[in-house]
């Protein structure tokens, strides 16, 4: 996750994955109300969004709100490629 006036980053594992955010295990969080930008990887899956911090837990993680719904895991390699 990134913060978007900081550009601060931070990095986790995520949890409780649904169509409108998740809940991202994290030392490092940010404060509710917060913009960022979000990539998720899994395998060879990635999904991008900008989303809202919506709760935090300080030093254990914080939940996110995408900001566009009817989210999306596409193939970040092309069928066939060696990635």
């Amino acid at each position: 996750m990134t913060e978007l006036r900081s550009q601060a980053r931070s990095i986790g594992r995520s949890s409780d994955l649904s169509t409108e955010g998740c809940y991202v295990d994290t030392l490092s969080t940010f404060g509710v109300g917060v913009a960022v930008h979000v990539r998720l990887e899994r395998d060879m899956h990635e999904f991008e969004a900008q989303a809202v911090v919506i709760n935090t837990q300080m030093s254990m993680g914080m939940g996110w709100r995408s900001r566009t719904f009817g989210l999306s895991l596409k193939p970040s390699c092309e069928p066939g490629s060696l990635c």
